[in-house]
């Protein structure tokens, strides 16, 4: 299951715009991911949004499903995310890692997979407390994400 969910919400410092941010929510099996991100500032008034939006989600046809929500304030800003094996990602205070605590289900796909996710950025470590995390650096555009 992929879905994507389209946030339209007023942003600027006096709520001048109209902002399009993506949540993005994949199901494989036991593999599952979230995102949201930043997309583009869409328009100064609340219809011509709409409109762009609408536009946009006609060229998403990777997604099984894509919804349109317009919110009078803006989105909540993400400094956590679920990875494979419904891993909780959380961002570090420094803002440069991801990490999560690894359950059982992960070394299994990290056994059989170990090449394509050290691909993709992943690391795992063991703590002085003898439990293992794993690790994806911070890319850029995601720093200004942040947990409510």
């Amino acid at each position: 299951m992929k879905k994507a969910i389209m946030h339209i919400c007023r942003t600027g410092e006096k709520e001048q715009f109209y902002t399009l941010y993506i949540e993005g929510i994949v199901v494989n099996g036991a593999t599952r991911a979230h995102y949201c991100q930043f997309m583009q500032n869409l328009a100064h008034t609340q219809a011509d949004a709409e409109a762009k939006a609408e536009e946009l989600k006609e060229r998403m046809t990777w997604w099984d499903e894509v919804l349109v929500e317009v919110h009078d304030s803006p989105r909540p800003i993400y400094t956590h995310f679920t990875t494979y094996c419904d891993i909780e990602m959380k961002m570090s205070k420094s803002r440069k890692v991801w990490w999560g605590a690894i359950n059982e289900a992960f070394w299994i796909l990290w056994k059989c997979d170990k090449a394509d996710l050290k691909k993709e950025g992943y690391w795992i470590k063991r703590t002085d407390d003898g439990d293992w995390l794993l690790f994806k650096r911070v890319q850029a555009e995601e720093i200004e994400w942040r947990f409510d």
